[in-house]
């Protein structure tokens, strides 16, 4: 079932308003029957039919302010995708449709210059596929750049790396060079819930391992000790469920 728009202020349209009883039920008709950018061709017995009242050709001449007849007869309502959509683009799979029918029915010349704004210069090659080509490797790029980025946070890092690092966190080379040797020391895993899991960003750990020594550093200065901060680290962590 088709679900669309609709100008619940029409009844105040003067436009609207002067049009005749079969002119107004034409009207809402033609906006419900027509295809995703606003073009018809009329079945006028089965519009008779569904309204309940005879309507033919006619009754375009109370609607030509706002239909045009394409040159293979069908009908084109230029402002109904400017209602429906306000602009189009070529990445929403619902326009899909819309665009098909564009080029289908040669519309470009007929669009409204405010949809127009939102199709972009590289319309043209969209029935070949080309705007969605292009989007669809860009998009394989970035995804590209992500798994790098993911690679370099879960890598283990240099000791320049983590020297450097260190200074945006903030916290010291010393407390830096701990957390080589602890984590390099298991194979730069780490205890997450009793378990030893594998360290995926390496830069967002030593953040937690930074707030720790930050934390006994200032234990160990309140209780007046200067020995060196070491932080022990179970390797051989097991999960004990407690009955």
């Amino acid at each position: 079932m088709k679900r669309r728009f609709t100008d619940a202020d029409k009844w105040r349209d003067k436009w609207f308003r002067k049009l005749s009883v079969v002119g107004k039920l034409a009207w809402q008709w033609l906006l419900d029957n027509c295809d995703h950018a606003g073009v018809i061709d009329p079945d006028w017995e089965l519009a008779s039919f569904q309204i309940g009242e005879e309507v033919g050709e006619e009754v375009l001449a109370e609607l030509e302010s706002r239909v045009e007849t394409l040159p293979e007869g069908a009908l084109f309502i230029p402002k109904y995708m400017v209602f429906q959509y306000k602009t189009l683009s070529r990445s929403c799979l619902a326009h899909k449709p819309a665009f098909e029918s564009i080029e289908k029915h040669n519309l470009r010349g007929r669009l409204c210059p405010s949809l127009l704004e939102g199709l972009g210069k590289g319309m043209e090659g969209y029935g070949k596929g080309k705007g969605r080509v292009k989007e669809k490797e860009e998009e394989k790029e970035k995804e590209k750049d992500k798994e790098k980025d993911r690679a370099s946070r879960s890598a283990p890092p240099t000791q320049e790396e983590l020297v450097a690092f260190a200074k945006e966190v903030p916290c010291s080379e010393e407390c830096a060079l701990a957390y080589q040797n602890d984590r390099r020391a298991i194979n730069w895993t780490k205890v997450k819930g009793g378990l030893q899991v594998t360290i995926e960003d390496w830069r967002s750990d030593l953040r937690g391992f930074a707030m720790h020594w930050r934390a006994n550093e200032a234990k160990s200065k309140a209780e007046g000790r200067s020995a060196p901060v070491a932080r022990g680290v179970d390797t051989r962590p097991e999960k004990t469920l407690k009955l």
